[in-house]
């Protein structure tokens, strides 16, 4: 009985070290997104918190480090974004993409116009409770809407 158990057990790890990694978890909603700009981690994004999360991200994705993001470099910080590990993970289709180069100043003015549209009390801060709502809101469009219909997600975008 004791060779059997040593075999069964060696079996056993053997298996499990074949065993592929479990998959990255999915990204995070574009309202976690917004979250995770929470530099000082109190629970709350200020407004100036969000153009610092999106200063940086812009410098992400500027590859070339020419003061631009074009199309092609926006698409390949999304795509490694959404897969970072290259498993050939595909998100969510996203909106129609811009084709114009996009400057600091322009990439900035829309993260500020996208915390405002989020920062229903306007007093310059997304806590948790807003963004619950927001996400609430966003539940209630996508069942709302036919499939058909031209869609622009509340708040978030």
């Amino acid at each position: 009985m004791e060779p059997f158990a040593l075999i069964l057990a060696a079996v056993l790890a053997q298996t499990s070290a074949d065993a592929p990694p479990p998959p990255p978890p999915p990204s995070a909603p574009p309202l976690q997104q917004m979250m995770r700009a929470d530099a000082d981690g109190d629970g709350i994004v200020t407004r100036q918190e969000a153009l610092t999360a999106a200063d940086l991200d812009f410098a992400k994705m500027d590859a070339d480090h020419d003061g631009q993001v074009i199309p092609a470099e926006r698409r390949a910080y999304v795509a490694q974004a959404r897969d970072p590990q290259g498993l050939g993970r595909r998100g969510p289709p996203r909106r129609q993409e811009e084709s114009q180069p996009m400057t600091p100043e322009q990439f900035r003015a829309r993260a500020a116009a996208r915390f405002d549209r989020m920062d229903s009390d306007h007093d310059g801060r997304l806590d948790n409770a807003e963004i619950a709502k927001l996400r609430v809101a966003r539940r209630a469009w996508k069942r709302d809407l036919p499939p058909t219909e031209a869609r622009t997600p509340p708040a978030d975008r």
